[in-house]
């Protein structure tokens, strides 16, 4: 259990370990799942990420006067980079599949690529605060979120916004890539979920009916997970379980009233999901 409202959560992608930061404690955990051990690492308190290569791991660390940095750990040697620019808040962050570029989104309405070679960066400039972010599995897209309920899709290869969406209203709070690439779901304030056919533009909604903080694909795409609801005193936090293979869909788990279930991780290489409450517990589920 982390100390401190539980902020994020997240697979390595061998599935054999776990990260989670919450906030109002000085760092994250990492969580052994072959021998239950734990290791504290001195890292931010928002937002975690592990590279797909399995060599890094990225966070957010807080600084004064909007002052963000994304915290780029080396798991192999320890070292720690920071990528940041003055006055720069940063809300979450997205590694392309291969490992070599980061994105990092803001309330400031830019989302700034960045090349790990060289700590170079771009600006990509958009009208709205960027709430959440993902690459396609190819790594060719980059999906971003948005605070208006937007969601804009941008071509890496000459930096143009090849689809936009508006079919929330209210913040987009997380977004995911179908593992095969042609679905992206979407999950918002506004208490539902769309899965977008990026083929044609369309998206299906799926009624959840409170807030939706978090949702995971399955490594096979079959089944798609959302954290939801916990936000006020009356109301209970909640994981949500769509099986698209079997055409079922139902609650996974419920908290009490006011425990909130703050962020959801699908194992990348097995039926497991993860979560972290509000309270900073962490929870397994294996799944059929």
């Amino acid at each position: 259990r982390e100390e401190g409202w539980g902020n994020a959560i997240a697979f390595s992608p061998d599935g054999q370990t776990i990260a989670s930061v919450a906030m109002a404690q000085s760092g994250g955990t990492l969580w052994s799942l072959r021998d239950g051990g734990r290791r504290r690492l001195d890292t931010g308190e928002s937002a975690i990420m592990f590279a797909p290569d399995g060599g890094s791991l990225a966070t957010v660390r807080k600084g004064g006067r909007d002052d963000d940095a994304v915290q780029i750990i080396d798991l192999r040697s320890g070292s720690v980079r920071l990528l940041g620019a003055p006055g720069h808040s940063i809300i979450a962050v997205a590694y392309s599949p291969d490992s070599q570029l980061l994105a990092s989104g803001s309330p400031d309405r830019t989302v700034r690529l960045w090349d790990l070679r060289t700590g170079a960066h771009k600006v990509l400039p958009h009208p709205r605060s960027t709430q959440a972010l993902a690459f396609s599995p190819d790594g060719r897209f980059l999906a971003v979120g948005v605070r208006d309920g937007s969601i804009k899709l941008w071509k890496l290869e000459g930096e143009v916004v090849v689809g936009a969406g508006q079919g929330h209203n209210r913040p987009v709070n997380s977004i995911a890539f179908s593992p095969d690439g042609t679905t992206l779901a979407s999950a918002s304030a506004d208490g539902t979920v769309r899965l977008w056919n990026l083929a044609d533009g369309r998206y299906r909604t799926l009624a959840v009916g409170d807030v939706v903080r978090s949702i995971s694909y399955s490594s096979r795409g079959d089944k798609l997970a959302a954290s939801a609801g916990g936000t006020m005193v009356h109301t209970r936090g909640k994981i949500l379980l769509w099986d698209f293979r079997k055409g079922t869909s139902g609650v996974l788990a419920e908290n009490s009233p006011g425990s909130a279930i703050t962020a959801v991780a699908f194992s990348p290489v097995a039926d497991t999901l993860a979560a972290i409450d509000g309270d900073g517990t962490v929870r397994l589920w294996t799944l059929e």
